[in-house]
């Protein structure tokens, strides 16, 4: 048997909680919402840091594929994969 919320209200068996002061919610809200923006920031920075490396890697890698080969210094292409 299930009654709906408003009907245990009227019938006295559950009583409403206390709402907190707006002000302590907004606080506590405001906080959470500044302290998620500075996680997504950073995590943001950090996201950036890497995908610029990864740029430059991959600049040098086509830099060295468009290299003129050079026989006298020209080194066999499994040695060039393993130091990229």
């Amino acid at each position: 048997m299930s009654f709906h919320p408003l009907a245990l209200l009227q019938l006295g068996s559950v009583q409403p909680q206390p709402k907190p002061h707006m002000e302590d919610y907004d606080v506590r809200s405001a906080a959470s919402i500044l302290a998620s923006v500075k996680e997504q920031e950073a995590r943001f920075e950090q996201l950036t840091r890497a995908l610029e490396e990864e740029r430059r890697n991959v600049t040098l890698q086509l830099e060295r594929a468009n290299l003129p080969p050079n026989p006298t210094t020209s080194q066999p292409l499994a040695w060039q994969q393993m130091v990229m």
